[in-house]
């Protein structure tokens, strides 16, 4: 499920998908002429697709980039 983060300084992401109140792995949109709008999924159960690296000062979690973002079903 895809949930915010909040303003946090030095935070890899602007988002997270968690399972449950876990944090699987961070999000932030990639740069792009029009990128993706992770807000419109709040909540939403997705996929992702995009670049993935380790979150320095969050080990072992990742942070995607994400270049495609899509609605999965339950």
């Amino acid at each position: 499920v895809l949930d915010t983060v909040g303003l946090f300084v030095g935070r890899p992401g602007t988002h997270a998908l968690v399972s449950g109140s876990q944090i699987v792995c961070y999000l932030k949109a990639a740069p792009a002429e029009k990128p993706v709008d992770l807000n419109r999924y709040y909540g939403q159960y997705v996929g992702v697709r995009g670049k993935s690296e380790l979150a320095r000062g969050f080990e072992p979690l990742q942070v995607v980039t994400v270049e495609v973002i899509e609605p999965l079903a339950r």
